[in-house]
Order: C-alpha cells, then sequence, then structure tokens
C-alpha cells in the first residue's frame, strides 16, 4: 500500500474536511430510504486531518484554524507524529487527523469514531453511539428497520428482525407452522397435527384432553399436576428479550422450569447447521450455550446452576437411579421400542431433552437432555437416555460442547 504523501502547509495553517450526512436517497432503497426518525441520529462522516508543520527536530506546529485549540509544547517528529490541541499523535497510514472524531484502525486507516467505537464508512454507519453494517451497501434507522439477507425489513420477533415472508413468529419465538402453532404468544407442539387450547387441554398420547388433576380443572400454562398434586408456576420476563420463562420452587430453591432461550453469542440452536427447524428447536428446547456463555447468559437476579443444586434437587427427587422419571416433562421424549419415554414431572421441572452439540455436529435431541454445571469447571448432568437416570457426566467437560442452561434465583 502506498502512503499518501503529507502536504505541508503554511505555518498555522491546516486543512480540516468534515461532513455528516443522514439516509439520503442515494443511501436509502427501498423501504429503507428517507430521512431516519427517533433520537439517534445517522452518520457517515468523514472528518478531516490535522496537519503539522515546521522543522520535523523543533516543536512548531500547525494547529486547526480554530485558535482555542492548544500548541504543543513537546518537540515531535513531523514525518511520523503530528500535534494536535497540545497533544502529540502517531500518524495513521502517514496521515494525521481529528482525534476527537476519529481513530486509527489496525495502524494504517483513519476511521470515524462512534461512541467508543471506530468504523470502515464503506461498509458500516454509526447510530445514536453504535456501530451497525450497512444492509446491501445502504443505510437504515435500526429502531424502525432491521437487515435480513440484504433486505430491509419492518418487523420483529422479540428482539430479532424477521422477514415475515420466510419465517412465522409467536410472541417472541419462531416456529414451523407443519409441526407447531402458537397460542396467546405461546408455541407448541401440535397433538397429532392437531392445534388445541393450551390454557384448558393437555396432550397425552397424541390426543387433546381436558387438562384435569384429581378431577378438578387447570391451566396448564400456568400450573403443573403430577399423580394429582398441583404445582402453581410463577413467571419471570427477561428484561433482555422480553421472553416469558415458568419457574418452578423445588426444596429450598427456586428453578426455572424451562431451559433458557437467550440469542447471546457462544449459543446456537439445535441443528442451525442445516437449517430448517432451527428456531423451532430454540421454541421448544431452549438454546445450547459453550461452558463460558453459560456462566454468564442467565437473567440478572438468577444463575447457572451449581453442582450442589443439582445434587439437591436429584436427591430430592429420589436419587441418581430414579430422579429422572420424576424430573422429565409429561410430553416432549420420543418413544422408545413402542414405549413412552415421558416422565412424570413430579416437582414440575419438566426437564426437556434438548441434545447437545459440538462444532458442526448436533445430536440426541428429543432423547436425552444434557446441562451445564457451574462446579469449578466445565461439567454436565445427563437426564434420561432412554431410562430414568440423572447423574453428572465426565465425559462433556470439554467447554465447546453446546449444551443446554437452566437457572437458579440468586438467594
Amino acid at each position: 500500500m502506498n502512503k499518501i504523501k503529507f502536504v505541508l502547509f503554511a505555518a498555522g495553517i491546516s486543512l480540516a474536511l468534515g461532513f455528516t450526512f443522514g439516509c439520503s436517497s442515494d443511501d436509502g432503497g427501498g423501504s429503507g430510504g428517507g430521512n431516519p426518525s427517533g433520537n439517534g441520529s445517522l452518520s457517515s462522516s468523514s472528518n478531516g486531518g490535522v496537519s503539522s508543520g515546521g522543522d520535523g527536530s523543533s516543536s512548531s506546529i500547525a494547529q486547526s484554524s480554530n485558535s482555542a485549540l492548544k500548541e504543543c509544547a513537546a518537540k515531535y517528529n513531523q514525518m511520523n507524529q503530528f500535534c494536535y490541541d497540545g497533544t502529540v499523535y502517531n500518524k495513521c497510514g502517514g496521515n494525521s487527523y481529528n482525534p476527537t472524531k476519529q481513530g486509527c484502525l489496525n495502524g494504517y486507516t483513519v476511521a470515524e469514531k462512534c461512541g467508543n467505537n471506530l468504523y470502515t464508512q464503506t461498509v458500516q454507519f454509526c447510530y445514536d453511539g453504535t456501530v451497525y453494517n450497512k444492509c446491501d451497501g445502504k443505510i437504515y434507522n435500526p429502531v424502525t428497520q432491521g437487515c435480513v439477507n440484504g433486505k430491509f425489513v419492518d418487523t420483529k420477533c422479540g428482539s430479532i428482525w424477521y422477514d415475515q415472508a420466510i419465517q412465522t413468529c409467536c410472541g417472541s419465538f419462531f416456529y414451523n407452522q407443519q409441526t407447531q402453532f402458537c397460542y396467546d404468544g405461546v408455541v407448541s407442539a401440535k397433538c397429532d397435527g392437531m392445534e388445541y387450547p393450551l390454557a384448558t387441554h393437555i396432550c397425552q398420547n397424541g390426543v387433546a384432553i381436558p387438562a384435569k388433576c384429581d378431577g378438578e380443572s387447570y391451566n396448564p400454562l400456568t400450573q403443573n399436576c403430577s399423580n394429582g398434586t398441583l404445582i402453581n408456576y410463577d413467571i419471570i420476563v427477561d428484561a433482555r428479550d422480553g421472553k416469558r420463562y415458568k419457574t418452578v420452587e423445588i426444596g429450598s430453591q427456586t428453578w426455572m422450569a424451562e431451559n433458557l432461550n437467550y440469542n447471546a453469542s457462544g449459543s446456537r440452536c439445535y441443528g442451525d447447521n442445516t437449517g430448517g427447524d432451527r428456531e423451532c428447536n430454540c421454541a421448544t428446547y431452549g438454546r445450547l450455550y459453550n461452558y463460558a456463555t453459560a456462566m454468564e447468559v442467565c437473567p440478572k437476579d438468577w444463575h447457572l446452576s451449581t453442582g450442589n443444586e443439582w445434587v439437591a434437587l436429584i436427591n430430592l427427587a429420589g436419587g441418581e437411579d430414579i430422579a429422572g422419571k420424576y424430573l422429565k416433562a409429561t410430553n416432549g421424549w420420543r418413544s422408545v421400542k413402542g414405549k413412552s419415554d415421558n416422565g412424570e414431572d413430579k416437582f414440575g421441572f419438566s426437564a426437556l431433552p434438548g441434545g447437545e452439540g459440538v462444532s458442526d455436529y448436533f445430536s440426541s435431541v428429543g432423547v436425552g437432555g444434557i446441562w451445564w454445571v457451574n462446579w469449578g469447571g466445565p461439567s454436565s448432568i445427563d437426564i434420561g437416555y432412554y431410562g430414568n437416570y440423572a447423574h453428572g457426566s465426565s465425559d462433556r467437560g470439554d467447554p465447546y460442547f453446546l449444551l443446554s442452561v437452566r437457572c437458579v434465583q440468586d438467594d
């Protein structure tokens, strides 16, 4: 790369070029055109640099025409340094710049500042202190629009922008209309291909029947019935994306009664390397996380379940050899040789088989549940691979495995 020569002007004179523009007709296309609205501002600015002058071995400077800027008292080498408002800076690829609005990217490219970040104007833009990628080369308003596969969209599913032509949303979840349905913001598997009212019915062996607990009707969305005993769920809302989770008190602990489904870096939906039902798997089983992400991903006032908390839960459920039977959900586990592998869900824990992943390989969804455990290092708990057990596993200690997460409320 040839460096651009720095042109010296008369002492005390420098050139500062800058411009800031909104979403012009040249940069807005389709639904992305026009001026943005909202409190933020769109910019793809190019602020002018600050030139230096005088002898390279002297302390003379060339400041901006703004007389309020301080001169540099320290000597500096004009070949690779310049002065701005009393401070000496290293040039960027042979060029000086305005350090209040610009910075040096990769040591040789003058880039604009967006908050505390630098960005490349050719492919990015700044909105309200945050850097966004352009959409097919165009600037847009990220408050009212998103970009999906180079196309402007104006609909969200939870916190995720999506294209209604290729995805279907229910509340905060995407789902597959062929195998799932939406009921009052809740995604559920169809019952032998049929939809049914989740607030009054349950699906047993492919048949939707009225929800009864010891002869009394109940609401399966907020309650759980196990052998005639009714358990009430509480509901929490994750402030980060608006997703709702059922919670249940078991012994002295309060657990989420669902696997976490927060879209964080270091997490994936089961089978996302093949497309298809990836978001539907997330809606049913939650996301799969690597260990480092699992340690930090629970909502405020909640934490990744610890080894001691799992030990207490398993002991309460009868020990390792039988606990799986009482912790598994009553629906959602595949049948084995014609025999149901569903559990009794005695405590409302509702364990579901989210499977596992590593790199681009996924396995065991529908037949096995594996959860990360905070136990001084990457440890995990398995529940019921075709059985009733629940115990710790040492062969999934690799922190790059992708496993489910259950959160426990802080004391």
